[in-house]
């Protein structure tokens, strides 16, 4: 989970390139299939992670929230920026998974940041549920962490 120094994801900023997502059981959350992009899940130019944090898109299932998986496009590489800090990410995984911690949190309740307080981002390659193709050769996955002060 990532802050950059801040409270919640309001000021974080995020750019993925990215064309489509998997789309989620609004239910069960499982894996359903590729969906194209939504203007929420938008992020090819950078935008405040907050901006469409309430879409209806999110918010009408269980996922209250980002927690979904995003395909690259072309770039594999992975922005989040606060107004201080930017982290780089690079790999060579298919995608990424971001989760935005969508959920109250009682361990937590003694402070005013309810739900939303960091962003996950988790590349790896796409779910299992989607291809059940398994690979008998080897490969070699790699992340790449850059922080940087502003």
């Amino acid at each position: 989970y990532f802050t950059l120094g801040e409270r919640n994801i309001e000021n974080l900023s995020l750019k993925i390139d990215s064309n489509s997502f998997v789309e989620v059981d609004k239910n069960t959350l499982l894996p359903l299939n590729n969906a194209k992009e939504t203007p929420c899940f938008d992020f090819k130019e950078g935008k405040l992670l907050s901006k469409d944090i309430n879409d209806p898109y999110l918010m009408e299932g269980n996922t209250k929230g980002y927690d979904h998986y995003l395909y690259f496009d072309k770039d594999k590489t992975i922005e989040l920026s606060s107004p201080r800090f930017k982290l780089t990410i690079t790999t060579n995984f298919e995608g990424t998974q971001i989760y935005t911690d969508n959920y109250y949190d009682f361990e937590a309740s003694h402070t005013d940041e309810k739900t939303n307080r960091s962003v996950a981002i988790e590349p790896q390659d796409k779910p299992i549920q989607l291809s059940r193709k398994r690979s008998d050769g080897k490969y070699s996955r790699f992340i790449k962490y850059k922080f940087e002060s502003l």
